[in-house]
């Protein structure tokens, strides 16, 4: 991937994010953090089951913050001119609804995100691009931070940060896997 003439360095940095399936984002000191999660399962997992024998959470709390979730995804691309010398004989109508759309019925309707693309893209991308918006702002509204027994995973492997963690836990009412960011180690 080469830089266009003209183009800043972020806008490059963003084509490149979204072609290598990476997610930018700023730390508190506003550095740019790129974060890319494992394809691996880390096969652990943190429990607070009311009356169970296997938790391992000793404390827990969350924060869910559905500000930044929408009912609909709507993603449309641009329309590329040369690409019109190669279609033939095609009506407007199919030109100008070039685009893709994902609807989540949690969130009440008339919450809409629409995305314009700078570049040209078919249907099905701009569809997974509606898809993989909705799957990340899904991911970023539920925090879960929790304290646990122990340092290792059910593996025998230190906890490592950028992994998928199966949480359990029937007072957040949280059952699915998350990513692990950030770990504290501490002795008691």
């Amino acid at each position: 991937v080469k830089p266009d003439i003209g183009a800043g360095a972020f806008e490059f940095v963003m084509a490149y994010a979204r072609k290598r399936q990476a997610l930018l984002s700023s730390d508190a000191d506003g550095n740019i953090v790129i974060t890319q999660s494992l394809p691996i399962d880390s096969d652990a997992i943190l429990q607070s089951i009311f009356e169970s024998n296997s938790n391992n959470i000793l404390s827990q709390d969350w924060e869910i913050d559905s500000t930044q979730t929408f009912n609909k995804y709507i993603y449309r691309g641009q329309l590329d001119p040369l690409a019109l010398n190669f279609a033939g004989d095609s009506g407007s109508v199919s030109i100008e609804a070039q685009g893709g759309e994902v609807t989540n019925s949690d969130v009440r309707a008339g919450r809409q995100k629409v995305v314009v693309e700078s570049e040209s893209y078919s249907d099905g991308q701009l569809k997974d691009r509606a898809k993989w918006s909705k799957q990340i702002a899904d991911s970023n509204q539920t925090k879960f931070n929790c304290v646990s027994k122990g340092h290792v995973n059910s593996e025998g492997a230190l906890w490592q940060e950028n992994s998928l963690v199966q949480i359990n836990s029937d007072s957040a009412n949280i059952s699915r896997k998350m990513l692990l960011n950030t770990l504290i180690f501490s002795e008691g």
